[in-house]
């Protein structure tokens, strides 16, 4: 799964401030945690907006995820405003795929609730720039206000910011677990042919391009059918990228 990770505000931005603490130096420090934890994981491909203190647009961070071609973007922040708590955000209105997002932001913010010690203030809905600005399902978080004493303190203490990145990695995890199990009861097809002579030649292009496939034969409502299915150990994403540029059918089932 490809995940892009970015680091709210930076640079000339400081983000919420209280008592001298800047939300910008927070979330690069849970950032930076998060993309070190994940450079572990063979199914976790992870990018950034910024591993540094420096200022970077937020059309440029949105740009970054897209060219990076993630399949989840998530941006990290310190809430401020006088409360208390962690909280995340997907865009409120509609958009392509909001359900997936949803289902989501559910897995993502039960599992980091369930390890850290941060009181539970709920899914929530916004128009933030990076969630209505990126075509890719994106989730914004925020761990703790900056301007509560207790939560200020909290993410004061390194230890304290290791475990928020952790959790946020166990809820990325749970997320690529979640879509493996999807993806495995998926079958990806490229055609589904009367005659198999037609299926075969299919098979043998694919073959061609470095896509193995394999022949089922199938009924379907008491017709015959020879569907033309992709080895399901392949990268479902990166097939169905190479069978739009080669204008090649498919469906999913």
């Amino acid at each position: 799964m490809r995940i892009f990770i970015d680091a709210g505000h930076g640079g000339g931005d400081p983000g919420a401030v209280s008592n001298l603490v800047k939300e910008k130096d927070l979330t690069l420090a849970i950032s930076n945690r998060i993309i070190s934890m994940c450079m572990g994981n063979p199914n976790l491909i992870v990018s950034r907006s910024r591993g540094v203190d420096q200022s970077v647009s937020l059309s440029e961070r949105v740009q970054k995820a897209e060219r990076f071609k993630a399949e989840l973007l998530l941006s990290i922040h310190i809430n401020a405003g006088g409360g208390s708590g962690f909280e995340s955000y997907i865009l409120n209105k509609m958009f392509k795929n909001k359900q997936h997002t949803e289902a989501m932001q559910t897995r993502l913010h039960r599992t980091i609730i369930d390890n850290i010690d941060f009181k539970d203030r709920g899914q929530k809905q916004a128009n933030f720039y990076m969630l209505r600005q990126s075509s890719m399902p994106a989730i914004l978080t925020e761990t703790g206000f900056i301007d509560h004493e207790q939560d200020r303190k909290k993410l004061m203490q390194d230890h304290n910011l290791t475990i928020i990145a952790r959790a946020h990695v166990k809820a990325i995890e749970a997320l690529v677990r979640e879509q493996e199990d999807t993806r495995e009861k998926e079958q990806l097809i490229s055609g589904s042919f009367r005659l198999k002579h037609h299926a075969v030649n299919r098979q043998v292009y694919l073959s061609s391009v470095g896509i193995n496939s394999e022949i089922r034969h199938q009924f379907i409502d008491q017709d015959s059918y020879y569907r033309v299915v992709i080895d399901q150990t392949l990268d479902k994403t990166w097939v169905i990228r190479k069978l739009k540029a080669l204008n090649q059918p498919y469906f999913i089932i």
